[in-house]
């Protein structure tokens, strides 16, 4: 069959089972959703994801459960209610389990065991199942955010200004770092198993996801023995790249290699610099990184950003103004390269999100809004498990669905 005559999501006939909550799990999710996979995300009864309730602002009425927070993350998805800490509720929840390919969770560690919902528990229930387990340390005890993993990973030691505090990435970055190698363990898992037929069980931690994301700052300090200092908005190893301030505004310049400075160099009129043996080479320029800075900032204070751009763009120089939400989403241009989408929930509202963050050759999955706590709860049961009306309204008399 050649590609062309499949036109289906990559993941399409997939089912992922995730009982993970916050970010890391639901951002991992989500795009294995934006893929084709169809996506139950297992909520406590009445509270949901907590994030639900990590507003304003919300979508519509607050008691919906739509929190901006929670929208960012849960798109395509299909909510089940379901109460774990009942015998029942994990016996239909084992039985969603042989139903599933994927199982995603970021259950504290000691917190499956307790609910009799253990690795080897899981595995017998359906010995090809991947299973992908999120954490703030993998394996390890002990529970954290992305506050407590940026200082703890090395991240907060090198973000800010040198004379300033540690200071944190503006979102919750260790976390999206962490869903986005969950996913890629969970597609390099799915073909492993179409050669194996064997599940496999995976293991992510946020701090560990971190410190990979060091790359070369991490690196220098492994061949030097070296503290970083922390740059600010400049670059440890490049120059000039950083942030300038224009007559009403900043702009970032990045000139990554000796061609973009002299091109910079013709722009800015100091055509002499490119041969100026201080600043000839990016060593040289690293070196004198004081004194070449000095005089940009002078040359960039004296027009606008629009004007800088202009020229700047013309010549291919990297750069980019330093926009607000404002600017970025509601400017005269759309973000080059950025999809937005208007999505509709079932209660009627809709709502603009930033899109797939991927874009490929092949089909991808029409996305829907995301769901309100519980709202697919006796469908999915239906479809998957056979039940009917009579033992619906039974596990909800019980309190195990709700």
């Amino acid at each position: 069959m050649h590609a062309e005559d499949d036109n289906r999501p990559v993941l399409e006939g997939l089912t992922v089972l995730d009982t993970s909550r916050v970010l890391a799990g639901p951002y991992c999710t989500m795009i294995l959703s934006d893929l084709g996979a169809t996506v139950l995300k297992v909520e406590r009864p009445h509270q949901g994801d907590e994030t639900r309730a990590w507003g304003p602002p919300y979508l519509g009425d607050p008691s919906l459960g739509m929190s901006a927070y929670f929208l960012s993350v849960n798109r395509g998805k299909r909510s089940l209610c379901l109460d774990l800490k009942t015998r029942k509720g994990r016996e239909v929840f084992l039985d969603l389990v042989r139903q599933s390919d994927i199982f995603v969770e970021n259950f504290a560690p000691g917190v499956a065991d307790r609910l009799g919902l253990d690795d080897s528990t899981v595995a017998a229930a359906n010995p090809r199942l991947i299973h992908c387990s999120i954490t703030a340390f993998g394996d390890q005890s002990g529970p954290g955010y992305d506050l407590v993993i940026q200082g703890m990973s090395g991240l907060m030691s090198v973000t800010g200004e040198s004379t300033g505090p540690p200071l944190k990435v503006g979102v919750a970055i260790t976390d999206v770092i962490a869903g986005w190698q969950a996913v890629s363990a969970i597609l390099a898992a799915v073909m492993t198993r179409q050669r194996t037929g064997c599940g496999e069980r995976i293991s992510i931690g946020l701090l560990n996801s971190a410190v990979t994301a060091l790359v070369n700052i991490g690196q220098d300090y492994l061949i030097q023995g070296v503290s970083p200092q922390r740059w600010g908005n400049a670059h440890p190893h490049i120059v000039p790249y950083q942030v300038f301030k224009t007559k009403d505004g900043h702009l970032t310049v990045a000139a990554g290699n000796n061609e973009h400075f002299g091109r910079l160099c013709q722009v800015v009129g100091r055509s002499e610099w490119a041969t100026d043996s201080r600043f000839a080479t990016n060593s040289k320029r690293v070196t004198n990184r004081k004194l070449l800075i000095s005089q940009l900032e002078t040359l960039f204070a004296e027009k606008t950003v629009d004007q800088w751009l202009a020229v700047l763009r013309k010549a291919e120089i990297p750069c980019g103004p330093v926009a607000d939400l404002a600017a970025l989403f509601d400017g005269r241009e759309s973000p080059p390269g950025v999809e937005m989408l208007e999505l509709e929930t079932s209660s009627g509202t809709t709502y603009r999100t930033v899109g797939r963050p991927l874009k490929r050759s092949g089909t991808m999955s029409q996305p829907k809004g995301a769901p309100l706590v519980g709202e697919h709860t006796d469908e999915i049961l239906r479809e998957m498990l056979n039940l009917d009306d009579q033992q619906l309204a039974t596990l909800r008399k019980k309190s195990v669905i709700e």
